[in-house]
């Protein structure tokens, strides 16, 4: 069985690793600009402390959603299977 970091990969995540988060990390095909900043980086964050999940896309707008795509739901199920999550 693939590990999380290698499904994360797959669908072209890099891993990010911090003290108390995993944060999975790529640049977005659509890309728009703000008055500060392109957005162009989405994220799936597993915060180690509170046991929390999040999916968001930096520099966002009311427009935009936070879709989890079957296959990102399967690596962020093996990622939650290593962190021995219960």
């Amino acid at each position: 069985m693939d590990s999380a970091k290698e499904l994360f990969e797959r669908l072209g995540y890099k891993l990010d690793e911090q003290e108390d988060y995993l944060i999975y990390w790529k640049i977005a095909k659509k890309q728009q600009m703000n008055r500060y900043h392109r957005q162009n980086e989405i994220q799936i964050e597993f915060n180690l402390v509170y046991k929390t999940i999040e999916k968001r896309e930096l520099f966002h707008t009311d427009e935009d959603s936070t879709i989890i795509t079957l296959r990102e739901l399967q690596a962020i199920n093996q990622q939650i299977n290593e962190l021995n999550w219960k």
